[in-house]
């Protein structure tokens, strides 16, 4: 399941996914996207947290991909505390 995050004030979404395992390790995967009407399609990339590189880059630019992987560095913690929480919320439904 993925939960929206923030709008950034150039309309690219953040989302975040559930709380997700892989054996021991607990991760979340952060999506960015936004509309682009040259491509007729949206521009998307992707990050799995805590301390995941940006993954399938389409339509941003280099820039802008290092750009919002940092800000997304920086609210990490709070990003996975939210994925921490949804996921408990949705445990108990």
């Amino acid at each position: 399941m993925l939960y929206p995050f923030l709008t950034l004030s150039d309309g690219t979404e953040i989302v975040y996914s559930d709380l997700r395992k892989n054996g021991d390790e607990n991760y979340v995967i952060v999506k960015f996207e936004r509309w682009n009407d040259k491509r007729d399609d949206f521009d998307s990339m992707e990050c799995k947290l805590p301390n995941g590189d940006m993954e399938k880059v389409i339509g941003f630019s280099t820039k802008e991909a290092v750009r919002y992987h940092k800000k997304m560095l920086h609210l990490q913690d709070m990003i996975l505390e939210c994925s921490k929480e949804d996921t408990e919320l949705e445990l108990c439904r």
